[in-house]
Formats: C-alpha cells, structure tokens, sequence
C-alpha cells in the first residue's frame, strides 16, 4: 500500500530493484575479477587461478548468506514501512457518527376542527421542520420518495400538503399518512472525509449519485432528512449509502438498511467498511 503524499510512497535507493540486480551481477562476475586481477600485467591466455573444493563451499555459502540479507533487508523494509503507513492512515481516518431521530413536525393551520371530525376524515395541516439541529447543521441533504427517489432543497405545496395529511382512523385517533425521518451524521474519526456523498436507493434497482460529493469536516454535522408518502408502492426495502474517502485517498463506504411498512420504519444501522486502499 503507498500513500498518496508526495514523496511518501518512494523508496530509498538502496531499496529498488536495479540495486539487488547490481548484487548478484557483483557476485556473478567475482570469479572472473579475481581472475583478471591476479593476472593484471601478465600476458597468459590460460588463467593460472584455480578453486578448490574448500574455495567453492565458501563462495557459494557467502552468496547464500548475501540473498538472504537482500531479502531479510526488503521484508523487515517492507513491513516497517506498512506499519508506518498504517499509523498514517488510521491517525487521518474519518468516522461518521449516525443517529435516527423521530419524526418532528410543527403542525398548524389545520383546514378542519380537530373536535369535529368523523373516522375517515382527512386533515391537513401546514409542516414545518422546526429540528432546531436540523436547522443549524452544516450541510443538509432532503430526499423524497414519491414515484422515484428525488434529492430536493425544499418541499413543494404538494408535497408539504401530502406531509401535512392525517388521517382520523377507526379509533378516532388521528394517524399521519407520510413521514419524515431525519438523520443526524456527525465525523467523530481523526480527519475529514472527502468526495462525501449519501445516495439513496431502493434494494435491487440501480443505484445513482444523486448529489455533488462535497468535504465532510471534522467534528462538523450533516443532516439527511428522507419524506416519503404511506402508500403500498412506496413500502419496501432502501439503502441509504454514505460513500468518502480519507485524505490519502483510500475509499470508505456506509451502508444503512432502512424498510418502510404500513406500521412505521424499520432503521438498522451498520458498520462501516474500507473498500480500497
């Protein structure tokens, strides 16, 4: 694993690979250096050197024992340098904090009297998220599921009509016809996360980038807020993917399952995963 960083990932030049070539080219052509060098000024064209059987189990034991420190050498080089690399990554890793909160609505202006209404009865009211955390956080992202899955920036007076519908029920009581469900995400890691981008999908369809990645700071809180309509084609199984990367480059991914059934939301959270280094 190299790093991304400058001059990090080279290695010194008594580490690559035309050096341990030069080695065994050196004790390859020893014999003859010798050989030359016994005979430098004398005209013979017969070497008069010769080996023994003593010389022979002494150079190839000294060739043996050269191999075995160029690879001793490059192992314990290696495995330093991927323990500092480690170190590197795990001080720049980022770690996103994730927390389902219930729904929370100001509900008013409703268009009917709450005490006169039937089983059956419809009423509407006009929401407003007033999540104090939700307002003031860093960065907010608002998806939509209604025919498809939509990143907007606000809800249209259709859809804030259809959050604002309830329903009196059998029992009299009054039973909300869509939710919101708000997500708070905070990077509680050592660094930020980059290319940070959620994506929403339902379980066994494509999924698609449906915002721009952006720098998820350190200690900084992000919100996701998901509204959909209580409707059979909206019930189902969904994967809210967090996706970033630390500062080296090395990429992340968060996978949140999240069902929507007729009795509520069914949130379960996971652990996040290195995809690539």
């Amino acid at each position: 694993m190299q790093l991304n960083d400058g001059n990090r990932g080279k290695k010194p030049w008594y580490l690559k690979w035309w050096v341990n070539i030069l080695i065994v080219l050196f004790w390859v052509l020893l014999l003859k250096m010798i050989d030359f060098l016994y005979l430098a000024g004398v005209n013979a064209k017969n070497p008069n050197t010769a080996l023994n059987s003593s010389d022979i189990v002494i150079y190839i034991g000294s060739l043996c024992a050269s191999l075995i420190t160029i690879i001793a050498v490059q192992i314990g080089a290696n495995h330093s340098k991927k323990l500092q690399d480690d170190i590197i990554i795990a001080n720049a890793t980022p770690c996103i904090s994730i927390n389902f909160q219930s729904e929370k609505l100001t509900l008013s202006n409703p268009n009917k009297d709450i005490s006169k209404l039937n089983p059956g009865d419809k009423i509407i009211f006009t929401p407003v998220i007033n999540d104090a955390e939700y307002i003031k956080a860093d960065k907010r992202y608002f998806f939509n599921i209604d025919n498809g899955i939509r990143v907007i920036d606000t809800l249209t007076k259709e859809q804030e009509r259809k959050l604002g519908t309830f329903i009196i029920n059998s029992n009299g009581t009054v039973e909300h016809t869509t939710q919101l469900m708000l997500i708070k995400l905070t990077n509680v890691g050592k660094d930020a996360a980059v290319n940070f981008h959620p994506v929403l999908y339902r379980t066994g369809t494509k999924k698609t980038m449906q915002s721009i990645p952006t720098v998820f700071p350190l200690h900084a809180t992000f919100y996701i807020a998901i509204c959909f309509f209580r409707d059979n084609a909206e019930y189902g199984k969904y994967v809210l993917e967090l996706s970033y990367e630390d500062i080296y480059g090395n990429n992340y991914i968060h996978n949140i399952q999240i069902t929507i059934q007729n009795k509520g939301v069914i949130f379960e959270k996971s652990t996040c995963y290195l995809v690539s280094k």
